[in-house]
């Protein structure tokens, strides 16, 4: 696990976090697209492809039920680092 220091390098690492959450999400989304069209290609899957497609569309649904909860977490994320960017900045608690 990871921790954030009030200094500049917290401050960037959050944001970094805040902005790297979407990209991950849309990698996951692509990647499961992509899956989605090769179980779609494959038809010599036979008795199994029923079940790799139940597998896939359940990955594209849980990538559905995440991406608001991705979202408000990077927003929150965002919101702290600009907190602790305020601190610093004002040296509201006369940090080093």
């Amino acid at each position: 696990m990871s921790t954030f220091a009030v200094n500049q390098e917290g401050v960037d690492a959050l944001n970094a976090l805040s902005a790297r959450l979407p990209e991950l999400l849309e990698e996951i989304k692509t990647a499961a697209e992509q899956l989605n069209s090769v179980a779609d290609d494959q038809n010599g899957l036979g008795p199994h492809a029923a079940t790799i497609e139940e597998i896939v569309e359940s990955i594209q649904a849980s990538v559905r039920d995440a991406e608001d909860p991705i979202s408000t977490l990077s927003e929150v994320i965002a919101d702290v680092a600009e907190g602790y960017q305020e601190i610093i900045d004002t040296n509201e608690y006369d940090l080093p």
